[in-house]
């Protein structure tokens, strides 16, 4: 199922249930020869890719130390991205010849990253 999701295989040289062949000529991801333009819409409603679902969160605690200087203080920073650590796939592989047409390989974004901050403001 997965395989189906993100592209539809009528698309790219298999036979359709009607028993036509997809990629072919007028086809909208038929392979056009280099340095020519073809003729896939800008917006293909057939090719999928993942939605993205990112949350970033910062948490901070000012600490006055007026007692020594007025307007000094230390401020502590908690800074998380990707705090769920939800997968960000990338895009699928475009390259139409290659065995891998379709395919997710890669990440659009890190995992979860953690970052610690110490500020001294005087």
């Amino acid at each position: 199922m997965l395989d189906n999701y993100f592209f539809n295989t009528c698309d790219i040289g298999n036979t359709c249930p009607d028993g036509s062949t997809g990629g072919a000529s007028g086809s909208p991801l038929a392979e056009t020869p280099s340095f020519t333009l073809g003729n896939a819409p800008r917006t293909y409603g057939r090719v999928r890719q993942p939605g993205t679902r990112i949350v970033n969160m910062a948490l901070f605690k000012e600490f006055p130390m007026a007692t020594i200087r007025e307007g000094m203080r230390i401020e502590f920073r908690a800074e998380a991205f990707n705090v769920f650590n939800h997968p960000q796939f990338g895009s699928s592989d475009t390259n139409f010849g290659g065995g891998s047409f379709g395919q997710i390989s890669d990440l659009a974004q890190s995992m979860r990253e953690l970052q610690l901050g110490l500020k001294f403001y005087w």
